[in-house]
């Protein structure tokens, strides 16, 4: 079954701010322009066209100071390119005998020029998520009254945590023993190496039965046991 092309939220969201961000610019400079314009008697179409050219010239400026996709190089070339379409492009129309169509069409290519870093990225982007690889795999505990059972899904996320360079599980591990008639159990904590799946360390914790710890992980490589 075909999973659909596998597109980075990121470069989505760089492009769709991009465009957003020329509309605002559009909003805000097309009452300006539109009143110079009306000052002037220029057709409704010039204005407009007016408008959003500005909008482009300030967006040009916007890609050159974000540097989107990651791509510093193409994103100078695709501001520097919109430029250069913005001013020969309003040039040449001066020339022609299709004035607004030309302003138009050079307004068109100047906004897909300043796309061009995010379009670039989605072209390179593979069409299929990576192949999940099994990195290793590792026993814990070869059985115990209740097969390690966590109790639930939710406390499932909360019995192994990754921390740095290293994962830490704690689990049931062996049979409950009384404390006057409050049952007990044991519980191993362990922590293996997140590259190998060794177990680096062991320590058992006798607690109630059936309030066995959670553990969350730090920002800085440690864990915390939540008994």
């Amino acid at each position: 079954m075909d999973a659909g092309p596998n597109l980075p939220p990121s470069v989505l969201l760089e492009l769709l701010n991009v465009a957003c961000f020329i509309v605002a610019l559009a909003i805000w400079t097309m009452p300006i322009v539109w009143t110079i314009g009306l000052a002037l008697h220029t057709g409704k179409a010039d204005r407009f066209q007016w408008g959003v050219t500005l909008a482009l010239l300030l967006g040009v400026a916007y890609v050159w100071v974000k540097q989107y996709s990651g791509s510093a190089t193409l994103t100078h070339i695709a501001a520097v390119g919109a430029a250069v379409i913005l001013v020969c492009g309003i040039v040449f129309s001066f020339r022609s005998g299709h004035r607004l169509g030309t302003h138009s069409l050079v307004n068109v290519l100047a906004f897909v020029m300043l796309m061009l870093p995010g379009l670039v990225a989605l072209a390179r982007t593979s069409k299929f998520p990576p192949t999940a690889r099994r990195l290793w795999s590792t026993v814990l505990e070869t059985g115990t009254w209740q097969a390690m059972n966590t109790g639930s899904s939710f406390a499932a996320t909360r019995r192994v945590a990754f921390a740095g360079d290293k994962v830490v599980a704690i689990f049931d591990a062996g049979y409950p023993t009384y404390q006057g008639k409050q049952p007990m159990s044991k519980y191993r904590l362990v922590s293996l190496d997140a590259g190998t799946g060794e177990i680096k360390n062991s320590r058992e914790l006798v607690g109630r039965w059936g309030t066995m710890p959670y553990v969350f992980a730090t920002n800085d490589g440690h864990v915390i046991l939540d008994e």
